[in-house]
Protein backbone atom coordinates (compact mmCIF):
# COMPACT_ATOMS: atom_id res chain seq x y z
CA UNK A 1 0.00 0.00 0.00
CA UNK A 2 1.38 3.38 -1.01
CA UNK A 3 1.45 6.28 1.40
CA UNK A 4 -0.91 9.11 0.58
CA UNK A 5 0.82 12.38 -0.18
CA UNK A 6 -1.06 15.61 0.52
CA UNK A 7 -0.38 18.17 -2.20
CA UNK A 8 -2.44 21.09 -0.94
CA UNK A 9 -0.44 24.07 -2.13
CA UNK A 10 -2.38 26.57 -4.26
CA UNK A 11 -1.07 29.67 -6.03
CA UNK A 12 -3.07 32.70 -4.91
CA UNK A 13 -1.86 34.81 -7.84
CA UNK A 14 -4.18 33.06 -10.30
CA UNK A 15 -7.00 35.02 -11.94
CA UNK A 16 -10.32 34.12 -13.56
CA UNK A 17 -11.81 36.70 -15.94
CA UNK A 18 -14.85 36.61 -18.17
CA UNK A 19 -14.49 37.81 -21.75
CA UNK A 20 -17.22 40.13 -23.03
CA UNK A 21 -17.62 42.19 -26.22
CA UNK A 22 -15.60 45.38 -25.95
CA UNK A 23 -13.43 44.03 -23.12
CA UNK A 24 -10.48 46.34 -22.50
CA UNK A 25 -7.10 44.62 -23.10
CA UNK A 26 -5.75 46.64 -20.16
CA UNK A 27 -7.45 44.13 -17.85
CA UNK A 28 -4.91 41.53 -18.94
CA UNK A 29 -2.01 43.98 -18.83
CA UNK A 30 -3.05 44.82 -15.25
CA UNK A 31 -2.76 41.15 -14.21
CA UNK A 32 0.61 40.79 -15.94
CA UNK A 33 1.92 44.00 -14.35
CA UNK A 34 0.75 42.77 -10.92
CA UNK A 35 2.86 39.59 -11.33
CA UNK A 36 0.00 37.12 -11.57
CA UNK A 37 1.22 33.59 -12.21
CA UNK A 38 -1.75 32.23 -14.21
CA UNK A 39 -4.86 33.48 -16.00
CA UNK A 40 -8.06 31.65 -16.91
CA UNK A 41 -10.23 33.40 -19.49
CA UNK A 42 -13.87 32.44 -20.01
CA UNK A 43 -14.11 32.81 -23.78
CA UNK A 44 -17.17 32.66 -26.00
CA UNK A 45 -18.83 29.37 -27.01
CA UNK A 46 -15.78 27.66 -28.50
CA UNK A 47 -13.40 29.69 -26.33
CA UNK A 48 -12.69 32.73 -28.46
CA UNK A 49 -11.86 36.33 -27.53
CA UNK A 50 -11.60 39.56 -29.50
CA UNK A 51 -8.54 40.36 -31.60
CA UNK A 52 -7.46 43.17 -29.26
CA UNK A 53 -6.70 40.61 -26.53
CA UNK A 54 -4.15 38.71 -28.62
CA UNK A 55 -1.23 41.02 -27.79
CA UNK A 56 -1.70 40.94 -24.00
CA UNK A 57 -2.24 37.16 -24.14
CA UNK A 58 1.03 36.82 -26.06
CA UNK A 59 2.73 39.11 -23.54
CA UNK A 60 1.48 36.96 -20.67
CA UNK A 61 2.64 33.70 -22.25
CA UNK A 62 6.00 35.21 -23.28
CA UNK A 63 6.38 36.29 -19.63
CA UNK A 64 5.88 32.71 -18.43
CA UNK A 65 2.26 33.18 -17.38
CA UNK A 66 0.05 30.30 -18.55
CA UNK A 67 -3.25 31.39 -20.10
CA UNK A 68 -6.07 28.85 -20.03
CA UNK A 69 -9.16 29.30 -22.21
CA UNK A 70 -12.57 27.93 -21.15
CA UNK A 71 -16.07 28.30 -22.54
CA UNK A 72 -18.85 30.37 -20.98
CA UNK A 73 -21.36 27.91 -22.41
CA UNK A 74 -23.04 25.43 -20.06
CA UNK A 75 -21.89 21.96 -21.14
CA UNK A 76 -19.55 23.75 -23.55
CA UNK A 77 -16.28 22.44 -24.91
CA UNK A 78 -13.40 24.59 -26.07
CA UNK A 79 -12.53 24.02 -29.72
CA UNK A 80 -9.90 26.43 -30.97
CA UNK A 81 -9.58 24.69 -34.33
CA UNK A 82 -12.91 25.86 -35.79
CA UNK A 83 -12.30 29.56 -36.44
CA UNK A 84 -9.23 31.64 -37.25
CA UNK A 85 -9.17 33.38 -33.86
CA UNK A 86 -8.95 30.06 -32.06
CA UNK A 87 -6.04 28.98 -34.26
CA UNK A 88 -4.34 32.30 -33.46
CA UNK A 89 -4.82 31.61 -29.75
CA UNK A 90 -3.33 28.14 -30.13
CA UNK A 91 -0.33 29.58 -31.96
CA UNK A 92 0.21 31.97 -29.05
CA UNK A 93 0.34 28.99 -26.70
CA UNK A 94 -2.93 29.17 -24.77
CA UNK A 95 -4.07 26.02 -23.01
CA UNK A 96 -7.57 24.94 -24.13
CA UNK A 97 -9.51 23.70 -21.10
CA UNK A 98 -11.55 21.19 -23.11
CA UNK A 99 -14.86 20.76 -21.19
CA UNK A 100 -13.75 22.08 -17.79
CA UNK A 101 -16.07 24.73 -16.44
CA UNK A 102 -14.29 28.04 -15.74
CA UNK A 103 -14.35 27.71 -11.95
CA UNK A 104 -12.84 24.23 -12.10
CA UNK A 105 -10.15 25.39 -14.54
CA UNK A 106 -9.35 28.23 -12.12
CA UNK A 107 -9.00 25.91 -9.12
CA UNK A 108 -6.99 23.40 -11.15
CA UNK A 109 -4.62 26.06 -12.52
CA UNK A 110 -4.17 27.47 -9.02
CA UNK A 111 -3.34 23.96 -7.75
CA UNK A 112 -1.04 23.18 -10.71
CA UNK A 113 0.86 26.45 -10.19
CA UNK A 114 1.21 25.51 -6.52
CA UNK A 115 3.11 22.41 -7.69
CA UNK A 116 5.14 23.80 -10.61
CA UNK A 117 5.78 26.93 -12.64
CA UNK A 118 7.35 25.05 -15.57
CA UNK A 119 5.15 25.93 -18.57
CA UNK A 120 5.44 22.49 -20.19
CA UNK A 121 4.48 20.75 -16.95
CA UNK A 122 1.64 23.22 -16.35
CA UNK A 123 0.26 22.42 -19.83
CA UNK A 124 0.64 18.67 -19.28
CA UNK A 125 -1.11 18.75 -15.89
CA UNK A 126 -3.91 21.04 -17.10
CA UNK A 127 -4.65 18.61 -19.94
CA UNK A 128 -4.44 15.50 -17.73
CA UNK A 129 -7.63 14.31 -15.99
CA UNK A 130 -6.95 14.13 -12.26
CA UNK A 131 -10.35 14.10 -10.55
CA UNK A 132 -12.95 13.70 -13.29
CA UNK A 133 -12.68 17.35 -14.35
CA UNK A 134 -11.79 16.53 -17.97
CA UNK A 135 -13.65 14.23 -20.30
CA UNK A 136 -12.19 12.97 -23.58
CA UNK A 137 -15.43 13.74 -25.40
CA UNK A 138 -18.87 15.16 -24.74
CA UNK A 139 -21.72 12.65 -24.81
CA UNK A 140 -25.18 14.05 -25.37
CA UNK A 141 -26.54 11.35 -23.04
CA UNK A 142 -24.82 13.00 -20.07
CA UNK A 143 -26.83 16.21 -20.37
CA UNK A 144 -29.98 16.82 -18.39
CA UNK A 145 -32.94 16.39 -20.71
CA UNK A 146 -36.17 18.28 -20.29
CA UNK A 147 -39.51 16.48 -20.10
CA UNK A 148 -40.22 17.22 -23.78
CA UNK A 149 -37.15 15.27 -24.93
CA UNK A 150 -37.13 11.48 -25.17
CA UNK A 151 -34.95 9.58 -22.70
CA UNK A 152 -33.08 6.41 -23.47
Amino acid sequence: MEDTILMNKFDEKTALIKFYPGMDPEMLHFLIDRDYHGIVIEGTGFGHVREELLDPIKRAIDSGIPVVITSQTIFGRVNLNVYRRGVELLRLGVIPAEDMIPEVAFVKLSWVLGQTRDMNEVRRLMLTPIAGELNPRSDVGTYILGPELPRK
